[in-house]
């Protein structure tokens, strides 16, 4: 189909085709936006995975110790102090999102918790049986 425009461009418009092929040639021949890679973190081989054991040891002591034994808000992983200190401890961790605790974290935890309560009572009352 280009072809045929152009073709039809330089038999039947000679002086518009010579316009075209001018501005076609002025065009830049690399991207014309910038690369998504420019706005995105580069360091992230530099973090641990999902499943490595630093990092699920730490997303663990965030929820259990800070969150739930401290007492602080799930909102504290959104404060640049917080980010910044765990940075400066270790760049390699990466701090859940307050979404991820509240909607993943949490509610997993609380079926572990309930589950290990089940199974204590379920065995104190077969113990008292017997």
């Amino acid at each position: 189909m280009f072809f045929v425009l152009d073709r039809h461009l330089q038999r039947k418009h000679p002086t518009s085709w010579q316009k075209y092929t001018k501005a076609r040639h002025a065009m830049p021949t690399g991207p014309l936006q910038s690369s998504m890679n420019l706005f995105l973190k580069q360091n992230d081989d530099h973090h641990y995975g999902p499943k490595h054991p630093e990092q699920v040891n730490f997303t663990k002591s965030v929820v259990q110790q800070i969150i739930i034994g401290c007492g602080c808000p799930i909102s504290i992983v959104e404060k640049s102090d917080f980010r910044d200190f765990i940075s400066q401890l270790n760049p390699k961790l990466v701090i859940p999102s307050r979404q991820t605790i509240s909607y993943n974290i949490i509610p997993k935890l609380a079926v572990q918790v309930q589950d290990q309560y089940c199974c204590q009572t379920s065995c104190q009352s077969r113990s008292m049986l017997h």
